[in-house]
């Protein structure tokens, strides 16, 4: 089979995906080791029987609605590429209005030092924003109850070049940096409902027994009891994202 053969075929067979032509197009990019300019550029050429077994099995893969992102291992966020796998969550492009938010809001407050990311899972979201801003003059916290995580985290750090400005913490929502005074939190925890979970590719990430009201309810109560100054919370929900402060919570 040649490459334009070999789209096709996977293509056909994702024909229950909506993105089945594109997600064909990544595998086999994926498979070959090249680029998506290659595959328009060579459509002709022949594919070694290796390379198309294991690209059979990665449409198969995907075909049982395997994330792609967990088939490809990684996802890109703000411009930058993270490693995924099954110990934490896919970044979502609408969680790049996290990061967005969270520069307007440091731009206009020139109190904000320490910054700190809850439940960071893959680290998207804290090493995006130490990506974009001054390292030097920000100390970047984020935290995770999964050791797994935190180890995928601490390499996408590595790979995007800010481990050395972030500290990465183990434990339970803000607990971790609970002695911290902390100006801005930023998170991204699980808000899935009952209906998202008879979603197909839901099943394969993680945490997906855990239900929004649980997450939130618990992180405020910890705010209450541990954090006495006020911080700005940006958060994201199935509302999108919001920004409050921390005195509406506190008694």
């Amino acid at each position: 089979m040649n490459i334009k053969e070999t789209i096709q075929y996977g293509s056909n067979r994702l024909n229950k995906i909506d993105s089945a032509t594109l997600d064909a197009e990544l595998l086999l990019s994926f498979a070959l080791n090249k680029d998506k300019e290659y595959l328009y550029t060579h459509s002709e050429k022949e594919i070694n029987k290796k390379k198309l077994n294991k690209y059979f099995k990665l449409i198969k893969k995907r075909a049982k609605y395997i994330p792609i992102a967990y088939l490809l291992g990684y996802k890109e966020f703000y411009g930058l590429k993270f490693k995924v796998n099954k110990h934490v969550l896919i970044p979502r492009p609408l969680t790049e209005e996290i990061v967005d938010k969270a520069i307007n809001v440091i731009k206009k407050n020139n109190d904000i030092s320490n910054i700190v990311e809850i439940g960071t899972g893959s680290g998207a979201i804290i090493v995006a924003l130490a990506n974009k801003l001054n390292c030097n003059k920000y100390n970047f916290y984020a935290t995770d109850i999964s050791s797994k995580a935190l180890k995928v985290a601490k390499y996408n750090a590595k790979k995007n070049n800010v481990k050395r400005y972030i500290t990465f913490k183990k434990g339970n929502l803000i607990k971790p940096v609970k002695d911290l005074k902390i100006d801005l939190l930023l998170t991204n925890l699980p808000y899935l409902n009952k209906d998202d979970l008879r979603e197909p590719s839901i099943k394969y990430e993680p945490k997906k027994d855990l239900l929004e009201k649980n997450h939130y309810k618990k992180l405020f109560k910890q705010i209450k009891k541990y954090l006495l100054k006020a911080p700005i919370i940006i958060y994201e929900n199935k509302n999108g994202i919001t920004i409050q402060k921390l005195d509406k919570y506190n008694h």
